[in-house]
């Protein structure tokens, strides 16, 4: 299951912004964010036995906050219960305290 996957990208990214958070540079993070979220979908097209631009157009979305609108990777499994998986890697703000 990719929600796996996504979610290792998502906590590792996490706690990198986390640990870095009170550095005057913070915002040098988001070419980080770049990286990591391109190895995750390179790790997906391989699991898949697809190309890159396929597991964009699978899994891009974009949500609304109260922040503003972010571009994401969205994972939603339906289960055989009522309850659906939902996991997403995007960017989590990155304000000094």
């Amino acid at each position: 299951m990719p929600t796996a996957r996504v979610s290792q990208y998502q906590a590792e990214y996490r706690g990198l912004v986390q640990y870095y958070r009170m550095a005057y540079n913070l915002h040098t993070l988001s070419s980080l964010k770049r990286v990591m979220e391109l190895s995750l979908v390179k790790t997906l097209a391989k699991k898949f036995k697809t190309t890159c631009q396929k597991i964009y157009k699978r899994y891009r979305t974009t949500i609304d906050t109260k922040d503003g609108t972010y571009k994401v990777l969205l994972v939603i499994v339906q289960r055989v219960e009522s309850v659906c998986l939902v996991v997403s890697m995007f960017r989590i703000d990155v304000v000094k305290l």
